[in-house]
C-alpha cells in the first residue's frame, strides 16, 4: 500500500519503524504467513465489556472506533487461520453492537452474559472484563485482546501460564504497594508475595494450571474490591491487579511463565505479534493515519475471509 501521502512520522507509525507504543506494525505490510493451523486447535476469546467505556463517556451509545473495530475483526479473523475458534464474551450492549457493525459474523460465538457481579470502580479497573471472563472460562484457557493479532500459531500447550512479556519494575507504574495503595483496613497483602516478581502483560494469557488462575483471581478481585481512592494516573491500579498480581502468584507457586515477546526487545521486528497498545492515541487522532491503517487491515481481513470462506458483511 502507498503510504506517501502521510507525514514521515505517520509513515514510520505504520511501518513499524518508528515507536510509538505499538508492537509489530511492520506485519500489517507483510504478506501473510502460509504456516499451518494449530493442530489440535487451539480456542481463543476475546472480551468486551461495554460499562467502562459508557461510564467514561455517560449519556453515550457505546461505540468502537474505525480502527478499533478493524483490528478487532482482524484479530479474530487470523486466530481462525491460525490458530483455532474464536469467541466473544460480552455484555447485551456489546452483543447488540457488534451485530448492529457485522463484527458478529468473524466470530464462531458472541455469548452476552458477562457482567461486573462485584461492582468495581469501571473508571480505575478499566480492564477487569478480562478478569471477570476468566471466571466464567476452565482452564485450558486462552484470552487475547481486541486490539492485538496473531500472526502464527501459538506453542502453548504444555504450559501452566504463558503471557505477552514481562514487564519491569519502576516506581512510577508500579509503586511500593504496601506503602502507595490506599485500602480498607480489612485488606491485608498476603504475606508469601515476592514484590520482586517481574508483572506479566496479559495482552494474550494462556491459563493451564487451575489453581494458579483460580488463586489469581481471588486476590486480583479482593484487591479491586478494597481498594479506597488511590491516587491513579489511569493505569496504577489497574496494572497492579492485572499484571503484577499475577507475577506475584505464578512466583508463590514456583512456576515459571512462559513469555511470547522479549520486553528489551519490543522495538526489534517479529512476526509473531502486532499489537496496537498506546500506539491507538495515534490512530484516533490522525484521520489520515487512521485512514490508511483501516485499508491495511480491511485488505487482510479480505484475504483472510476469501482463505476461510466466510462471508461477511461490513
Amino acid at each position: 500500500m502507498e503510504l506517501n501521502h502521510l507525514e514521515p512520522e505517520a509513515r514510520e507509525f505504520l511501518r513499524g519503524t518508528h515507536f510509538c507504543g505499538a508492537v509489530g506494525m511492520e506485519n500489517l505490510m507483510a504478506p501473510l504467513s502460509e504456516a499451518p493451523r494449530s493442530d489440535p486447535p487451539l480456542a481463543g476469546y476475546h472480551v468486551l465489556l461495554t460499562k467502562p467505556k459508557r461510564y467514561q463517556e455517560t449519556g453515550k451509545p457505546f461505540h468502537m472506533k474505525p480502527h478499533a473495530q478493524w483490528t478487532a475483526r482482524l484479530s479474530a479473523l487470523a486466530w481462525r487461520r491460525y490458530n483455532g475458534p474464536i469467541h466473544l464474551l460480552t455484555d447485551r450492549e456489546g452483543a447488540r453492537y457488534v451485530r448492529q457493525i457485522g463484527l458478529d459474523q468473524v466470530y464462531d460465538s458472541v455469548r452476552d452474559d458477562l457482567w461486573d457481579r462485584y461492582g468495581l470502580n469501571q473508571d480505575k479497573f478499566w480492564a477487569s472484563g478480562k478478569l471477570l471472563a476468566l471466571e466464567q472460562l476452565q482452564t485450558p484457557c486462552l484470552i487475547l485482546d481486541m486490539d492485538l493479532i496473531v500472526w502464527k500459531p501459538l506453542a502453548v500447550r504444555g504450559e501452566p501460564l504463558t503471557a505477552a512479556h514481562i514487564e519491569h519494575l519502576n516506581e512510577r507504574v508500579y509503586p511500593e504497594p504496601r506503602q502507595y495503595f490506599l485500602m480498607s483496613p480489612r485488606y491485608r497483602f498476603p504475606e508469601g508475595w515476592d514484590f520482586t516478581a517481574e508483572p506479566l502483560n496479559t495482552a494474550v494469557v494462556y491459563f493451564e494450571d487451575e489453581e494458579l488462575k483460580t488463586e489469581y483471581l481471588a486476590e486480583a478481585f479482593r484487591f479491586m474490591k478494597h481498594e479506597r481512592d488511590t491516587p491513579d494516573d489511569g493505569a496504577i491500579c489497574m496494572v497492579f491487579a492485572e499484571q503484577r498480581i499475577l507475577g506475584m502468584c505464578a512466583a508463590s507457586r514456583g512456576i515459571r511463565p512462559k513469555v511470547l515477546l522479549d520486553y528489551d526487545r519490543l522495538k526489534e521486528k517479529q512476526d509473531l505479534l502486532t499489537h496496537t497498545w498506546s500506539g491507538k492515541l495515534i490512530l484516533s487522532k490522525l484521520a489520515d493515519v487512521e485512514e490508511a491503517f483501516v485499508a491495511l487491515c480491511r485488505e487482510k481481513c479480505r484475504q483472510l475471509e476469501q482463505e476461510l470462506k466466510i462471508q461477511t458483511t461490513e
